[in-house]
């Protein structure tokens, strides 16, 4: 069984850093025709640098499962440096 991911992708400069948002549709190929719906999921995120060394950001995801799976919402934040 084979993954389609068919996406949209908006992004673009916000307060110094960078914002996305990402709109993803799965499904199983034609080999699998039992199981179509893969789910959605839509992704929101935000990342900025900070001084010569530093960056951060945040991010959100939402997924909504389809035929398989279950519904699962995260969200995270990272730091990292950079030499």
């Amino acid at each position: 069984m084979g993954l389609v991911d068919t996406y949209a992708t908006l992004s673009g400069p916000l307060a110094g850093g960078n914002w996305s948002v990402v709109y993803h549709r799965f499904k199983a190929d034609e080999r699998a025709p039992a199981i179509n719906d893969l789910g959605r999921e839509l992704d929101i995120s935000y990342a900025r640098k900070f001084g010569k060394h530093y960056n951060a950001g945040i991010k959100y995801a939402a997924f909504s499962a389809g035929d398989v799976a279950v519904d699962t919402d995260k969200i995270w934040a990272w730091v990292g440096l950079t030499f």
